[in-house]
């Protein structure tokens, strides 16, 4: 919380104090233990939150993430009224991944799973959020009896003030950027170490970067790679720009259907520093290419990916990638909070109006 405080203090004259946000301290659970273990402690984590909508007067409640106990605990605590008839939404990010998921191998746990959680009634009161219209679309197909309670938000990002130069010719060296925490899968880190490795030998000039950090090493080998900035603690907001600004494109290799109901703060902090990408092909990005134009590539393999990447080495095209960024420039507003509070506005409005 005090890394959020700290930006919006930097950015929103409303956080300071005596303005119009008020900061409380909630216990929230840790990420482990899961499952039932979990559950008491979510449910006094989101019995709080449900009090101090009732307390404080406010008209909603927007619970921004939700765990599987947590979801259940919310559910459970609307069903005995603890809301008071206000309503609350609950925005849906990586839990809707497991949806497409197996089953769990303990019967106790499937109560937990999102299909059931997700596939029951709700109380009146309760809707929900997805960062996305392809991630609101794949739900439709996956939940047809249940999207009526979905609606869909872009993801929210906060861009610096100050645009990043465009290059009037071709960046000495080229630098390929690797965006976010990496981990072997789902988001093919993995398949980035293998690629520096591939074109540095025909192209020593070239630059593989890591704009991020290193979670798991779990199925990486990293003794020869060919990957500078390489970290293994998070970055700082000024290290992580720099590296960021650094990049001419950003490479993603993750799995097609990770983003099939996933969002992907990759490809944002991609947009958010206007570097165009080499994109797997996958729902998520393919939508923001079709409503803001060519911002990139979008590829069906990983040879593609690095056969592009050597033809990019080779001849670098210096209109396009102008034409690239100022597409990110002018198609990224969506994203900005304003125009995500704008259509929140629109989205909550006619279930408030019967709140008085």
């Amino acid at each position: 919380m005090a890394l959020v405080r700290a930006e919006f203090l930097e950015r929103t004259p409303e956080a300071r104090p005596g303005g119009q946000i008020e900061w409380r301290v909630a216990d929230v659970p840790p990420l482990q233990p899961s499952g039932w273990p979990r559950f008491r402690a979510d449910w006094r984590c989101h019995q709080q939150a449900l009090q101090d909508l009732v307390s404080s007067r406010a008209r909603f409640l927007l619970l921004c993430s939700a765990s599987q106990t947590g979801l259940l605990a919310t559910k459970l605590l609307m069903q005995k009224k603890h809301h008071a008839g206000r309503p609350v939404w609950i925005l849906m990010h990586a839990m809707l991944s497991l949806i497409r998921g197996r089953w769990p191998r303990r019967l106790w746990n499937v109560p937990m799973h999102p299909r059931i959680l997700l596939g029951t009634r709700d109380p009146a009161e309760l809707r929900y959020l997805v960062l996305g219209p392809s991630i609101h679309a794949e739900l439709a197909r996956s939940l047809p009896q249940r999207i009526s309670q979905f609606d869909w938000i872009h993801a929210p990002y906060v861009f610096a003030a100050r645009h990043p130069e465009i290059p009037a010719e071709a960046p000495d060296p080229i630098c390929f950027g690797y965006f976010g925490v990496s981990i072997a899968r789902p988001k093919g880190f993995g398949s980035f170490l293998r690629m520096a490795a591939e074109l540095h030998r025909a192209h020593p000039r070239s630059r593989f970067s890591h704009v991020g950090f290193v979670l798991d090493r779990r199925g990486l080998d990293l003794r020869h790679a060919r990957v500078a900035d390489l970290s293994f603690e998070p970055l700082t907001t000024a290290e992580y720009r720099r590296r960021a600004l650094a990049a001419t494109y950003a490479v993603a290799f993750t799995d097609p259907d990770h983003y099939r109901l996933t969002a992907s703060a990759s490809f944002l902090d991609a947009l958010g520093h206007a570097r165009p990408g080499l994109y797997l092909r996958n729902p998520y990005v393919e939508h923001y290419f079709q409503q803001i134009g060519d911002i990139g590539y979008l590829c069906n393999s990983y040879d593609e990916i690095r056969d592009l990447a050597a033809q990019l080495l080779e001849r670098f095209p210096s209109e396009r990638y102008r034409r690239q960024v100022e597409n990110i420039l002018d198609g990224r507003e969506c994203f900005r909070p304003e125009a995500v509070a704008r259509r929140l506005r629109m989205i909550m409005e006619p279930h408030l109006s019967r709140e008085g």
